[in-house]
């Protein structure tokens, strides 16, 4: 299976390459996923079957002072990726985190 682990460097994503041992793994270095253009070009010459995205924008507590770019890495991103995937026919797995939402309800949560 040729997988295609994003955000490959990040602690979750070290771990699916250990797992995923023939897996190819772009980091931030390699691949903006913010950049349209660029993930819908490495993930088409790629041809994967299955993509993994495990980038993200973690950091917490600098979220709400950078709420622009934790938009876009953690939300427009994950629209590049999946319409990436589309043209690949390749299914996405995407990773959250309770940090985000702890699945329980309440204020901004409908």
């Amino acid at each position: 299976m040729n997988v295609l682990v994003l955000g490959s460097e990040g602690m979750l994503g070290t771990a699916l390459m250990s797992v995923f041992e023939n897996a190819v793994g772009y980091d931030k270095e390699e691949l903006d996923i913010t950049d349209r253009d660029m993930v819908l070009e490495r993930v088409i010459e790629r041809e994967p079957d299955l993509v993994i995205n495990a980038a993200g924008y973690t950091n917490v507590d600098s979220a709400e002072s950078n709420a622009e770019l934790a938009n876009m890495v953690n939300g427009e991103a994950l629209y590049f990726i999946s319409e990436a995937c589309a043209e690949v026919s390749a299914p996405l797995v995407h990773f959250s985190t309770d940090y985000v939402f702890d699945g329980k309800n309440g204020d901004g949560y409908s």
